[in-house]
């Protein structure tokens, strides 16, 4: 899992987890789902994702295994952040600090509070992210190197959105790889990247996006990293005016996103993709979250058939109809669904 051989890992917890479940090991069981969830999201299969890791918080919580169950809500957490589930996150990421503060799990600690971070790096809060990272910076000693993986390259994608380029080069150059290490190697070359287009030298942030994805095509597929490289890419190649460019790779990042159920970042693709012909984002242009609520309503469902579809709490899908309704100038679900089915 550490150095991307996904395909293999998950065979061999695949077995582990049969030869667990024969021996009737509960411990050994909710751990080995702990890292298939992982593995599932990280391939692009989130909901899948959530089943395993509920699956085991279930166990976990029936056994009162404390530090597991901890564990396990950073999984649940994690899969719900990729399918853009900001509540489930928020609820998951605190349970499992709370846990880990009484069972003095530092690890899990740490894991749970970084989800927060990411969490505001997707959503756009590039402030809070920056401020909330800082502080784990600080904390990462004797960690663990996933750990530290996680924490040093969301945090510099977040400085950078801040504009604080020093410390961001500053914390790359200290978590420079000095063994094999493909993922982290991959995150620092997309992080070199973003800092060299940050800088406006848009060639040397093409060269490293691509080695980035030289890097992410040696493992097995993570869709939502090798997105986040292509948005970059298409970022660059919009300012640099290379319009058709830009839409390509755009294109290919959303194909990503879309395909990895990763809501909020192909909703930044969107927005990104919107910028290239020149129309800023917003208006009447639904987000990808947006139409998918749109065409749940055109289907029939009510906000609680809605929320549970999708995840997410009945004020969640009462506020996303409200921006709805704002952004196509309707009243009523009537409007929208014929609005909708018109393609207006």
């Amino acid at each position: 899992m550490s150095v991307g051989r996904l395909d293999e890992a998950r065979t061999a917890l695949e077995r582990a987890l049969a030869r667990a479940e024969v021996e009737g090991v509960a411990y050994v069981r909710g751990d080995v789902l702990l890292r298939l969830s992982m593995i599932a999201t990280r391939t692009g299969d989130p909901v899948r994702g959530a089943e395993l890791a509920r699956a085991g918080l279930d166990m976990a919580e029936q056994l009162d295994l404390a530090q597991l169950t901890s564990a396990l809500l950073h999984g649940c957490g994690l899969a719900a952040l990729c399918l853009g589930q900001a509540d489930v996150v928020r609820d998951c990421a605190r349970r499992g600090m709370e846990l880990s503060r009484k069972v003095g799990d530092r690890v899990y600690l740490l894991a749970n509070e970084s989800l927060l971070g990411s969490l505001e790096l997707a959503l756009g809060d590039v402030a809070s992210a920056a401020a909330r990272f800082k502080v784990l910076f600080d904390e990462l000693s004797g960690a663990g190197r996933n750990m530290r993986t996680t924490v040093v390259y969301e945090g510099v994608d977040a400085l950078i959105g801040v504009g604080d380029l020093d410390r961001a080069a500053a914390w790359l150059a200290a978590s420079r790889s000095r063994s094999y290490d493909p993922v982290a190697d991959a995150l620092a070359a997309r992080c070199r990247g973003a800092l060299a287009a940050a800088r406006g030298d848009a060639r040397e942030a093409l060269s490293e996006l691509t080695q980035a994805i030289a890097l992410q095509e040696r493992m097995t597929l993570e869709p939502v990293p090798r997105g986040r490289t292509l948005l970059l890419i298409g970022s660059v190649h919009r300012r640099q005016r290379q319009r058709r460019a830009a839409r390509e790779v755009l294109t290919e990042a959303m194909t990503q996103f879309a395909g990895a159920g990763a809501q909020l970042w192909l909703d930044r693709a969107r927005d990104e993709l919107a910028r290239v012909s020149g129309r800023a984002p917003g208006g009447d242009t639904l987000t990808a979250t947006e139409q998918r609520v749109a065409d749940l309503v055109v289907r029939g469902l009510s906000n609680r058939e809605i929320a549970a579809e999708l995840f997410v709490t009945v004020r969640t899908v009462e506020s996303t109809l409200t921006r709805i309704y704002s952004k196509l100038g309707v009243q009523s679900r009537a409007q929208l669904a014929s609005r909708i089915r018109d393609g207006s």
